[in-house]
C-alpha cells in the first residue's frame, strides 16, 4: 500500500502510524542532507538570531578561515569578532535586515593571524520553522581582489606609456 495523505485521512491508526514513521525518516534524511551541505560548503555561513544578532551556528569553512573554533564564535555578534570590526555597525546591519530582509553585499578586509583577507558579506532573513533567522554568506575574494589590483596597475602602465605596447596573441 502506498502511504499518502488520502490513506492517512481514512482514519486508520495503522495508516497514520506508517505515514508518520515514513515521514519522520524522510525528514531526518532531508535534515542530514542539508546539514552536510552546510558543513561541506566552500563559502562561510553564519546563522544568526534575528532578534539579537547573535551567532547560533557557523560552518567549518568560516571558523577555519577566521582562525577561531566554533565555540569561540557561537553566542557572539558579528561585530564582536575582530575580523568584522571594520564593517558597518552590527546594530545598523541588524536593523536593515529586520526591516528589509536582506543586506547589501559588504566587502571588508582584516588581519587575523597575520593574514590579509578580502571577503564579500551577504546577509538575508528567512523563516526556519516558527521563527526567522539571518543567514550570512561569507566568500573569500582575496584572489579576485589581487587580480583586480594587478589589472589596474597594468592598465595604468599602458595608459602612461609614450611607447606603443603590442600584445602577443
Amino acid at each position: 500500500m502506498k502511504l499518502t495523505l488520502a490513506a492517512l485521512e481514512e482514519h486508520n491508526p495503522a495508516n497514520q502510524t506508517a505515514f508518520i514513521r515514513d515521514g519522520g525518516q524522510a525528514l531526518r534524511a532531508s535534515e542530514l542532507s542539508y546539514r552536510r551541505l552546510f558543513e561541506a560548503a566552500k563559502d562561510g555561513i553564519l546563522i544568526l538570531d534575528v532578534d539579537t544578532g547573535r551567532i547560533t551556528d557557523v560552518n567549518p569553512f568560516l571558523y577555519k578561515l577566521l582562525g577561531f573554533s566554533r565555540g569561540e564564535m557561537v553566542g557572539k555578534t558579528v561585530g564582536e569578532l575582530s575580523p568584522f570590526k571594520d564593517i558597518e555597525s552590527n546594530q545598523v546591519m541588524l536593523e536593515r535586515l529586520q526591516k528589509d530582509g536582506m543586506s547589501a553585499t559588504k566587502t571588508c578586509r582584516w588581519n587575523e593571524d597575520g593574514r590579509k583577507i578580502a571577503v564579500e558579506f551577504v546577509s538575508n532573513v528567512y523563516q526556519a520553522g516558527d521563527c526567522n533567522v539571518i543567514q550570512c554568506n561569507v566568500r573569500d575574494i582575496t584572489e579576485r581582489r589581487q587580480a583586480e589590483t594587478v589589472s589596474i596597475r597594468l592598465a595604468a602602465i599602458v595608459e602612461s606609456s609614450d611607447d606603443a605596447i603590442i600584445g602577443k596573441t
